[in-house]
């Protein structure tokens, strides 16, 4: 029963340290991530191909957007129209809520490719002209614009009850700094967008502290891996001799080993190796401690 008792413990040891180990190499990795290299838009620079780059310019495309329902047609980044109710159409017409982005952006020199989920929510919208919505020649004598906000179109369509589109955009022209791979004259994949490079300082800032603080419990709880399974050979008396707790260090070492290899690979698990060889070293004198209370004193 006490091998028993021992296993069992042991494997609730390795699933806690199979937990703390992904929450750990998920920092590792995020840490050893190459900084991005802040490049000119003004020419293709091959010494950056593959790299990790951040691009400042002012952003364009040759696309015509389309907000059908409204009669909007223009070159802009992105388009954006927002209904404030549940229904598919108004006086008989189809009237829905649509995003619609540029695909294909050149900023410079460098070509993009954006996807939806870049630009939504991570540069601010501008005010629509009411010059470019071409509404419904039946819908006109119904439609008025709402002059209370400098920010968004609003137009109150005519109902019971009244009916509202809000409408705005994303300027052609518009300044961005993107973070992406250069590939040739190509920034892809596009693995951000912001408005500019305080917003991405704040950001790394803000991930930064973010990633700090989750690792904190799991780093601690690591640092315990050791002493608690050293801890479970004393209570369960299963060592009567130094030699065991020997078999107890190689034991913890092999568990946090597996648990890391699972995480992350053989280069995580040199790296772990190294660091778990360490907190040995450095833990052996809390396992003086633990014999100070007398729990080695029990003879068998």
């Amino acid at each position: 029963m006490r091998t028993v008792a021992v296993v069992f413990l042991a494997i609730i040891v390795l699933l806690i340290s199979g937990c703390t180990g992904s929450l750990l190499v998920r920092y590792v990795e995020e840490k050893s991530e190459p900084p991005f290299i802040s490049i000119s838009a003004d020419a293709v620079n091959p010494a950056y191909e593959g790299c990790r780059v951040q691009l400042k310019a002012r952003a364009y495309t040759d696309e015509w957007l389309e907000l059908q329902d409204i009669g909007v047609r223009c070159q802009a980044l992105c388009l954006s129209m927002r209904c404030g109710w549940d229904y598919d159409d108004y006086r008989g017409l189809p009237l829905r809520s649509k995003l619609t982005f540029a695909q294909r952006v050149r900023m410079g020199a460098y070509e993009l490719h954006f996807h939806e989920d870049k630009l939504e929510y991570s540069v601010p919208f501008t005010k629509m002209s009411a010059e470019l919505l071409h509404l419904p020649e039946s819908w006109r004598p119904y439609a008025r614009e709402i002059a209370d906000d400098d920010s968004q179109l609003k137009i109150e369509l005519a109902g019971n009850p009244p009916r509202t589109i809000v409408c705005d955009m994303v300027e052609n022209g518009y300044e961005l700094v993107v973070r992406g791979v250069q590939r040739g004259n190509k920034i892809f994949p596009i693995l951000g967008v912001r408005e500019s490079e305080q917003t991405w300082q704040m950001i790394d800032r803000m991930q930064n502290e973010f990633l700090l603080e989750k690792i904190l419990f799991p780093a601690c709880v690591s640092l315990a891996i050791p002493a608690l399974l050293l801890g479970i050979f004393r209570v369960l008396k299963w060592r009567p001799q130094q030699k065991k707790d020997k078999l107890a260090m190689l034991m913890m070492l092999v568990l946090v080993a597996v648990a890391f290899l699972l995480c992350g690979g053989w280069r995580m698990e040199i790296w772990a190796g190294a660091a778990e060889l360490i907190l040995v070293l450095g833990l052996w004198g809390i396992v003086r401690v633990i014999r100070g209370f007398g729990v080695d004193s029990v003879s068998e």
